[in-house]
């Protein structure tokens, strides 16, 4: 791998989160340096800071949308940071989540389909190729 890698900031909802980890792990074996708040201490002010730093220094940020919470508390926040620091937003959307149930700025731009963890990772690395 050239250069640096690339930094991901992962936001997902609760009831994603295994599939998220095989999904990172597969970002991960393509090179890219992921952070994900699961895999944060647990310390509150450590989680806090870290958290801060990952928000600052991710160059892209990717949302796995839920089809039962589309987008938490917490992920919308994350979005508002993402769109107010103008950082690449990427969706990861469920098969049966109709694209009029998205959020808009989900919706308005690029989104995937949840395939597989390892098919989906792919497709990320292909977006963030033409992104970045």
């Amino acid at each position: 791998m050239m250069g640096k890698a690339q930094r991901l900031f992962i936001s997902t909802a609760f009831q994603d989160l295994e599939w998220t980890k095989s999904f990172v792990s597969e970002l991960r074996k393509g090179g890219f340096d992921v952070w994900l708040d699961e895999e944060a201490p647990s310390m509150a002010e450590s989680l806090f800071e870290e958290f801060q730093t990952a928000l600052r220094s991710s160059e892209f940020f990717i949302f796995v949308v839920g089809s039962k919470d589309i987008l938490t508390p917490n992920m919308a926040f994350e979005l508002g940071v993402a769109l107010g620091t103008g950082k690449p937003v990427i969706g990861i959307v469920p098969k049966d989540l109709a694209d009029k149930d998205l959020p808009s700025p989900i919706k308005v731009r690029e989104h995937l389909i949840m395939e597989s963890p390892q098919e989906t990772a792919r497709e990320v690395a292909e977006a963030l190729t033409k992104t970045g």
